[in-house]
């Protein structure tokens, strides 16, 4: 572990990884991590800041628990559309996504075996970032290097299960702490109505 992320991460259990890591070893083709639906254009470079600070963020809670070399098979298989999903489009509302994903990206997912884990928390939600969101990870958010237990930046996750619906979860839980509860006990456990989850 790093001394940047043993002085940056909060600590948690995290042995629900071990059944992560026993998925990506079999399947070397595999990867973890959420589909991104990126829904602001305004800059191009905010928008590279904002992935910069959800991939250190990522890779420093994953240090953090002794998983550092799990980094290398995130994939946030990022979609970028700004005629669909830009602001004032009419394909950036939950319904719109959820129907997008559903047809466009789950095929891509799992489309035969193991890859990508089929029945896994990638195929079962996915993020929605827009310009407030990357503004207030940018600008209001501590700095990816410190651990937000608070939530400031987050993000939208949303269940392609329209009943499930959607909300907020901090960036500093999404991996691995959020994705592996959806992964195991699921959507229940992480819910949040009321604000922005920190489970």
């Amino acid at each position: 572990m790093s001394a940047e992320a043993a002085t940056t991460t909060i600590p948690y259990v995290c042995d629900e990884l071990a059944d992560i890591r026993e998925k990506l070893a079999a399947d070397p083709a595999a990867k973890w991590g959420f589909t991104v639906y990126r829904c602001t254009y305004e800059s191009d470079e905010e928008w590279a800041a904002f992935m910069t600070y959800l991939n250190t963020r990522t890779r420093l809670n994953l240090e953090g628990t002794g998983d550092g070399d799990l980094f290398d098979r995130v994939d946030w298989n990022v979609q970028e559309n700004k005629e669909l999903f830009g602001a004032g489009s009419t394909g950036a509302g939950p319904c719109e996504l959820r129907r997008h994903f559903i047809e466009h990206v789950l095929p891509t997912l799992s489309p035969t075996s193991s890859v990508d884990f089929p029945d896994s928390a990638r195929t079962h939600a996915f993020l929605q970032v827009n310009q407030m969101l990357v503004g207030l990870a940018l600008y209001k958010a501590p700095p990816a290097t410190e651990f937000d237990a608070y939530g400031r930046g987050f993000v939208g996750i949303m269940s392609v299960d329209e009943e499930e619906g959607d909300f907020d979860v901090g960036i500093s839980y999404i991996l691995p702490r959020t994705y592996v509860l959806l992964d195991g006990i699921g959507w229940d456990n992480v819910y949040d109505s009321d604000g922005a989850a920190c489970p």
